[in-house]
Parts: C-alpha cells; structure tokens; sequence
C-alpha cells in the first residue's frame, strides 16, 4: 500500500492496520501512533523523575516498639528471665537483680487494682449542681456536647494519674477495651479472654510499658496471650491465624510485628498469665454489662453462683 492511500485512508493518525490476502486471515498487523510533541515530552520527563527516584531511598515509618530503650533489649550477649521463672535460679545463671527494680516490678504485678486506671465513676463532666432539699440532695448535670465531655474526662484521668503517659489519655483506653470486646465477640471467643486481655493490658501500662504509640500494639499482644492461655481448645475453634488477621484488619498491625512483639509482653508481664480471679471478674462484669447480658444468662445458673455468689 503506498504513502498516499494511507493518508487517503486517513489511517494517519492513531490507529491499527491489518494486512491480509484477499479477504483472508490477516497477514501481518501493526500500529500507529501519531507524534505528539507535548505528550512526548512529558513523557521523557516522567522518565527521567523515574530514573532519579529509583536511586532515592524511601523512608519507612518506624513500627511500633515495646520499651525500645530497655537495657535488656541493648543487652547482645543474652538476657536471663531466670529470676521471673525461679528466684533460686537466678544465682545458677549468674543473674543480677538489683532489688529495686525487682521490688517495682514486682509491685506492679502483685498489687494490681483492676478498678484503679479506668474508674467507672469518670462518666460524667465535672461541671454540675448540688441542690440540698429537705431530706435528701439532688445534682442537676448539664447537657455537654461529646468533644468537650470527652476533653473532661481525659483531664479527669490525667489528674489522678500523673506518672502516665500524658498522651495516654482515657478515651483511648476505653477505645481499646471496645475494640477487644467487639474483636472476641466476631471471633467467638469467651468474654472472660476479654476481660484477661484487659488485665494484662492495665498491669503493662502501669509499669510503664505503654505509650501513645504502641498501645494498639500491646494491646492487640495481651489478646494474643488471653487467647493462648484462657481458651478450651475445642473442635471448630478459632485458630490464631484468624486472630492475626482480624488484629490486622482492626488495628492495622501485621502479624509478623505481633509475633515479635509477643515475648517482650510476655517477659513484661514476669511470665504471670495466671491472675486473681477478682481482677478478672471485675472487667467480666463490666462486659457482661456492656452486652447487655447477666452471669447467669452468660454462664448459666450453677457457674454464675460460682463466680458470683453475692448475686
């Protein structure tokens, strides 16, 4: 085909041309494009910022860490958790423990008071009147709008607890405790996994361990140690992949970063996963109530006399 009968054709612009041999199957089939000199320009330059970003390093946000700055995290030679384990192997391994520490850590896991960090009392804002009538008071609480009711009760938090992160604030543990609740009740798993998630959630931020930017992380860490140790193992029962990947569709977190993180809290924690039964029981209750159900009809009459005998 000559010049001018494509051009007559006006195949000249963009387009696709197929040869054949008299209305037979096509012989041969190419492509046309017609030259633009501002697409094509753009074009060089799109490749040339390609070309300097491959030799650019990306930067990566930083992951969440556990108490990076431990001294047992710095450590390269090892660390003993003899003395958490057995207090008399710590002189066979040669390991250190300088009492103080092992008083306060010991403290904190021993004295633990499960209605200390979220008192149930903090429901209300702090401005209100007390009217005293013949006989008895009556307190008038004024309508306050959500955002500045939850800046109250943060202020509330932060002035009973001092030594907390200042960014560590109530809404957000309250979140948390949410989550986990609504995380057990999709997995169907027991409530009291729930409720000891919590317990070594709370335990871990009054040693200090969590902060703005890893709470999720632990967190997420204590529901995987609740699950391991509190949950019947039965046929059909949610495996821990399931957790992992509702944990990373919640909270965002992949598992490999869980999983790193799960001896860290579980060392934290001194190796206690078996805890009082009344710090349990406390969180239970107040998930019990928050799904609207009894112990009774949760656990049936003859354990809810158990754990609950004054009710």
């Amino acid at each position: 085909m000559h010049e001018h009968n494509l051009l007559n054709a006006n195949i000249h612009s963009s387009s696709r041309v197929f040869m054949s041999w008299r209305n037979n199957y096509p012989a041969m089939t190419f492509s046309i494009v017609k030259y633009h000199e501002n697409v094509e320009s753009r074009h060089r330059k799109k490749m040339r910022i390609a070309a300097v970003m491959m030799d650019v390093p990306r930067r990566r946000a930083e992951p969440p860490k556990i108490l990076s700055d431990a001294t047992w995290l710095k450590n390269r030679r090892g660390t003993s958790y003899a003395r958490y384990l057995n207090p008399e192997w710590a002189a066979a391994s040669n390991d250190r423990i300088d009492p103080i520490a092992a008083a306060k850590e010991d403290s904190w896991d021993r004295n633990y008071n499960p209605v200390l960090l979220d008192d149930i009392r903090i429901r209300q804002g702090k401005h209100r009147t007390v009217q005293l009538l013949s006989s008895y008071y009556v307190s008038l609480i004024p309508y306050t709008k959500t955002k500045v009711l939850k800046a109250e009760l943060n202020e509330v938090f932060k002035e009973q607890h001092p030594t907390l992160p200042a960014d560590l604030t109530l809404s957000k543990i309250r979140n948390l405790k949410r989550e986990v609740l609504e995380q057990c009740r999709v997995l169907n798993l027991e409530v009291s996994t729930a409720a000891l998630a919590v317990v070594y959630f709370e335990k871990l931020v009054f040693k200090g361990i969590v902060e703005k930017s890893n709470r999720k992380l632990v967190m997420s860490v204590c529901l995987i140690l609740a699950f391991k140790f509190n949950e019947p193992a039965k046929p059909n029962s949610t495996t821990l992949k399931q957790i992992l990947d509702d944990i990373e569709r919640v909270q965002g977190l992949p598992p490999h970063k869980l999983l790193e993180a799960e001896f860290p809290v579980f060392s934290h924690l001194l190796f206690h996963l078996n805890v009082e039964r009344d710090s349990v029981i406390v969180h239970f209750n107040r998930y019990l109530k928050a799904l609207e159900s009894t112990p009774i009809e949760y656990l049936g009459e003859d354990l809810a006399k158990f754990y609950f005998p004054d009710e």
